[in-house]
């Protein structure tokens, strides 16, 4: 043998050999070989698996995200409803509640305190929630 078998050639000859086998995922010095003459560094192989792992998950977590809100807005119709409800039931305890001369009993003045007491609890309940 002569003394030519350096580091360099013993390179060239398995980078040789593993592409006459087809094998192309060989790595070498920071390089991978994708084939006769072409290599690619690793660094680009790492981004795009990186980048392949975290464009899904940031799309997951918007997803997440948006349902959430869309689940909040959906609680704050329902819970608006509910309320609508209860002022229109209000409304009919105020009219059962008065007397037929024009005077009215203390059940309606407590009736429409608690319906101001209750939306002010509801605005104050949806207010810090979205903090």
């Amino acid at each position: 043998m002569t003394s030519d078998l350096t580091a360099d050639t013993l390179y060239n000859y398995t980078i040789k050999a593993f592409n006459k086998l087809g094998n192309e995922s060989t790595t070498f010095r920071g390089n991978v070989t994708t084939g006769p003459d072409k290599s690619l560094p690793v660094g680009v192989i790492v981004g795009a698996t990186l980048s392949a792992i975290v464009i899904p998950c940031c799309v997951a977590v918007a997803i997440l995200v948006l349902i959430r809100r869309r689940r909040t807005e959906t609680t704050q119709n329902v819970n608006m409803q509910e309320m609508k409800t209860n002022e229109v039931s209000s409304k009919s305890k105020i009219k059962k509640t008065s007397s037929g001369d024009g005077h009215l009993k203390g059940q309606r003045l407590n009736g429409i305190q608690n319906k101001e007491i209750l939306t002010l609890c509801l605005y104050l309940k949806y207010t810090w929630s979205t903090v």
